[in-house]
């Protein structure tokens, strides 16, 4: 089953973050941007916080980077994959962060990306 994630960065709008949560394993993806501007893509994960019975023991969880920053031209599109590991907190699924964004001054973009379990 695949994923897909559309949007747009236009006017004041040059970040759009959306989080997915799930199942641990290897993904791949695709995507491709359109409208005339440049598109920089990125994906994260958060590890989660380690659960304790005890107030104050657990562990909090960080953001790591899966993907780094990519960049994308109007008109291209960019594939690969990566490892999404099991969150420390114990649920069987991890949250994902998926950042598309432009720079300050650019022309606007669109942006269509699939995610699917390799």
């Amino acid at each position: 089953m695949s994923t897909t994630v559309k949007g747009d960065l236009h006017s004041f709008n040059t970040e759009d973050k959306r989080d997915l949560w799930m199942d641990p394993g290897k993904y791949k993806y695709t995507v491709s941007a359109s409208d005339g501007g440049k598109l920089r893509f990125k994906v994260k994960y958060y590890s989660g916080d380690q659960y304790s019975p005890y107030p104050g023991d657990g562990i909090k969880g960080n953001w790591y980077t899966l993907v780094k920053r990519e960049k994308v031209d109007s008109g291209a599109s960019l594939s690969g994959s990566f490892n999404l590991p099991e969150s420390l907190s114990g649920w069987p699924v991890t949250q994902l962060r998926l950042i598309f964004s432009r720079g300050v001054g650019t022309n606007g973009v669109d942006y269509d990306c699939s995610l699917e379990a390799a």
